[in-house]
């Protein structure tokens, strides 16, 4: 076990790079800005790596980010800024830009970023690992449905998108003629590619893992629930279901599952995480169906930190069932980052 309150004999000049939410424009999709963190969750984040007695300096990942990064001489950095515009590398922006400077940052590399927010070959990388995960077809312009085989029900996503963005009720469709019409919105509105996955039918988890190396910890799987839904909202991590319906047990942690389902959820998880070289933590998101077979949906290594109770994070109500205090946690993602680096 890592010590937490030790993290380095003298005080670590840090960084915590990051993006603010904002409100859309009126021209803009109503999700364009779902990854940012809200001012709450920044201001906690940097109060618990200030707990340490490090000096911490807040940089968010703007036009001015390098200016800034060039100007002071950081030990570490603290990275979750998912980047700016729509680019399909922009988690991958800044973390390349620390390793161009030389600044150590915790966190996955940018090459782990950038196959994170590519759906596809995340997915081929899994598929070649013998890891489960819903099948797919990529879809360029709307005549590439001509060679559409998959089965019905399917969902809708664009291929280089996170928190749910561009998954809405309607991703969820039955037949041709929706899925046409879906298919053609969602190239339109997020100019990318669209990726169309078979719908498996049953639970959703996520699962938290920490580490680099045996042994990782592996958090308690969280349950995503549906239970109190309106008949027309669909059971899957919707951008409606993520917003207006919302609550605090929208998302169950312990999860009401046996301990073989639960080794399944964390060994497939593990797997996915690794396979794409996951570095210091991450979140990855399960469907386990009816015969209780898990199907990976996607990984996040910049999963969500937010320290509200109001605001359903997976990943750190698991740490408070792990027995972690919030800012106990933040220091323990920064110490396995300090450990690989040979720094705590």
């Amino acid at each position: 076990m890592i010590k937490l309150n030790k993290i380095k004999k003298r005080p670590l000049k840090s960084c915590f790079t990051f993006n603010i939410e904002k409100k859309p424009m009126d021209n803009e999709p109503i999700d364009k800005y779902a990854e940012f963190d809200s001012e709450d969750t920044i201001k906690h984040i940097i109060l618990a790596l200030e707990s340490t007695g490090n000096q911490v300096i807040p940089i968010e990942s703007n036009k001015n980010a390098l200016k800034l990064l060039i100007k002071n001489n950081y030990d570490v950095i603290f990275n979750i800024a998912e980047g700016l515009n729509n680019s399909i590398d922009r988690e991958s922006v800044l973390p390349a830009i620390f390793e161009f400077l030389n600044i150590f940052y915790v966190g996955s590399s940018p090459l782990t970023l950038a196959i994170s927010l590519d759906k596809p070959t995340a997915k081929k990388i899994w598929t070649q690992k013998g890891i489960s995960t819903p099948r797919f077809q990529i879809i360029y312009e709307i005549e590439d449905l001509k060679d559409f085989n998959l089965n019905f029900p399917v969902i809708v996503k664009p291929t280089h998108e996170g928190t749910s963005r561009g998954i809405f009720n309607d991703s969820y469709t039955e037949d041709f003629e929706s899925l046409k019409k879906k298919v053609g919105d969602t190239l339109s509105r997020y100019e990318q590619p669209v990726i169309i996955e078979e719908f498996i039918d049953g639970r959703e988890f996520t699962v938290t893992i920490i580490g680099n190396e045996e042994p990782y910890e592996i958090l308690p799987p969280v349950e995503i629930s549906f239970e109190g839904l309106p008949g027309n909202i669909k059971h899957f991590c919707s951008y409606e279901v993520k917003t207006e319906f919302d609550y605090p047990d929208s998302t169950v942690c312990p999860a009401n599952i046996t301990a073989e389902q639960e080794n399944k959820l964390k060994s497939i998880a593990l797997r996915a995480y690794k396979a794409i070289k996951t570095r210091d933590f991450g979140r990855v998101d399960i469907r386990l169906d009816k015969y209780d077979i898990p199907y990976v949906i996607e990984i996040n290594p910049l999963p969500g930190m937010s320290y509200s109770p109001e605001v359903n994070h997976s990943m750190i109500k698991a740490a408070k069932i792990a027995g972690y205090e919030y800012n106990k946690y933040i220091i323990r993602l920064l110490s396995e980052g300090l450990k690989r680096g040979g720094k705590n």
